[in-house]
C-alpha cells in the first residue's frame, strides 16, 4: 500500500540488471553463453552428485528409521481404538517447545466476582451435555519416549482446582497487567495435569480509568493455538449454537484451501526435489536485529506489551477493509501489515544505532502459520 501511494515502481531494476542491452536502436541479450554453460553444467553436476548421495545413504536411513518407528506404529494399530492419539504438530509442539502456551486476555465489561467466573466456567465446559471438543480440558498427555504421546482422562477426584483456577485480588493498571503476562509466559505448564490454566483478576483499571475484571486462559500449544481457543471460548458462550459434527467443521473452516486445484505428480516430485535440496545445503540464518543471538530458554524472562485502539472497534477495520481505500484487506491482512511496518521501524532505529550492522532490507515481510484444517 505504502509503494502505490508514494508512487514508487513495484519492481525496481534497470535494463543491465534485466540482462539486455540497447545496441544500435535494437534490444538484444549480452554474449554470455560460456557463463551460462559453466553455470549449467555446474548445476547438472551438483544434482548428479546430491542423487548419488541419496542413493548411497537413503536405504541405511530407511532401515534405521523402520526399526525406530515400528514399535511404536505396532501400539498405535492395536491401541488406537482405546486411546486418542496426538497428531505430528501436538506431538512436536509437546516434545520440542514445552515452553509454547497460548495467552488470551479477556477484558470483560464491567466487574465480577472471581468464584462466579469460575463456576459459570465449570458448569459450561465441565457440564455432561457439554460440546465433544471440551473434553480435552479434563485430559492430560502422557509422554513417552519411543511410544507415540496420546491423551489420558483425569480422575476426579485428582483433579486439582487451585492449580488450574487462580485469582488475582490485587489492583492492576495496564503496566501491570503486561507485567503478570510476561511471569506468566515464564512459568513451564505441569505435563502431570491438564494443560492449561485460569487467571481472574478481580480489579482491573483501564486505560479510560473504568474498573473492570480481566480473565486469562493459558493453555499450552499441543491442545490448541490462538484461533481454536478463542473458539472453544466463544463456543462455550453461545450456549444456543447446536454443535456440529467434525465433518461439517473441517469443510467450514477450510474455506475455498481444500477447494483449489490439486498439484499435478510431476510438478508435486519437481516440488520436493527442490525442497529436498534446500534442506541438505542450507546455510546458517544471517544475523538480524529481530532475532535472539542467545538461546531463551523457557523459564527466562519475557516481555509483554500490546497496543490499545480506543475509538475503533472490529467493525470499523471490516468497513474500511470493505471500503475503496482498504482494497478488500481483512483484519489479518491489516495486523500484518502493521507488524511489517513496527518491524522495519525498529530494524531502521538499531541499525542507525550500530555503526557496524548491516543495512535493513528495503520491504521487511511479516508472516504467520495459519492452519488449512482447524480441529
Amino acid at each position: 500500500l505504502q509503494t502505490v501511494a508514494t508512487g514508487e515502481p513495484l519492481l525496481r531494476g534497470n535494463i543491465r540488471e534485466a540482462g539486455l542491452q540497447a545496441v544500435g536502436g535494437q534490444t538484444q541479450r549480452p554474449r554470455a553463453g560460456f557463463c551460462h554453460g559453466l553455470v549449467f553444467v555446474s548445476c547438472v553436476l551438483g544434482n548428479v552428485l546430491l542423487i548419488v548421495a541419496l542413493v548411497v545413504l537413503v536405504p541405511p536411513l530407511v532401515v534405521i528409521f523402520a526399526m525406530l518407528t515400528l514399535p511404536s506404529v505396532l501400539e498405535w494399530l492395536c491401541c488406537r481404538r482405546r486411546r486418542r492419539y496426538m497428531d505430528a504438530v501436538s506431538a512436536s509442539q509437546l516434545h520440542m517447545v514445552e515452553g509454547a502456551a497460548i495467552h488470551g486476555i479477556f477484558i470483560l465489561g464491567q466487574r465480577m466476582n472471581a468464584n462466579t467466573f469460575f463456576n459459570n466456567w465449570e458448569r459450561v465446559y465441565f457440564s455432561e451435555s457439554s460440546r465433544p471438543e471440551f473434553k480435552i480440558l479434563r485430559q492430560h498427555p502422557c509422554r513417552r519416549k519411543w511410544f507415540w504421546p496420546y491423551w489420558e482422562d483425569v480422575a476426579q477426584d485428582t483433579f486439582d482446582r487451585d492449580y488450574h483456577f487462580n485469582r488475582e485480588a490485587a489492583v492492576m493498571d495496564k503496566e501491570g497487567l503486561q507485567r503478570f503476562v510476561g511471569r506468566l509466559e515464564s512459568c513451564v505448564m505441569d505435563f502431570e495435569k491438564p494443560l492449561w490454566q485460569l487467571f481472574f483478576i478481580e480489579r482491573y483499571v483501564g486505560e479510560d480509568g473504568v474498573e473492570r475484571s480481566v480473565a486469562i486462559q493459558k493453555g499450552h500449544h499441543c491442545m490448541h493455538d490462538g484461533f481454536h481457543s478463542l473458539r472453544k471460548v466463544l463456543h462455550g458462550a453461545v450456549l444456543n449454537k447446536p454443535a456440529q459434527d467434525k465433518q461439517q467443521q473441517q469443510s467450514k473452516s477450510r474455506g475455498g484451501a481444500g477447494r483449489g486445484r490439486r498439484a499435478s505428480c510431476c510438478a508435486t516430485l519437481i516440488n520436493a526435489w527442490r525442497a529436498l535440496k534446500q534442506l541438505v545445503l542450507m546455510s546458517t540464518d544471517a544475523v538480524s536485529f529481530v532475532k535472539s543471538q542467545v538461546y531463551a530458554r523457557p523459564e527466562d524472562a519475557k516481555v509483554c506489551a500490546w497496543h490499545t485502539l480506543r475509538n475503533i472497534g472490529v467493525q470499523d477495520l471490516k468497513d474500511f477493509g470493505k471500503a475503496e481505500a482498504g482494497g478488500g484487506a481483512t483484519i489479518n491482512d491489516m495486523l500484518l501489515a502493521a507488524l511489517g511496518g513496527a518491524l522495519r521501524r525498529y530494524c531502521r532505529a538499531a541499525s542507525a544505532a550500530d555503526s557496524a550492522a548491516q543495512p535493513v532490507p528495503e520491504e521487511i515481510t511479516a508472516c504467520i502459520w495459519v492452519a488449512r484444517a482447524a480441529l
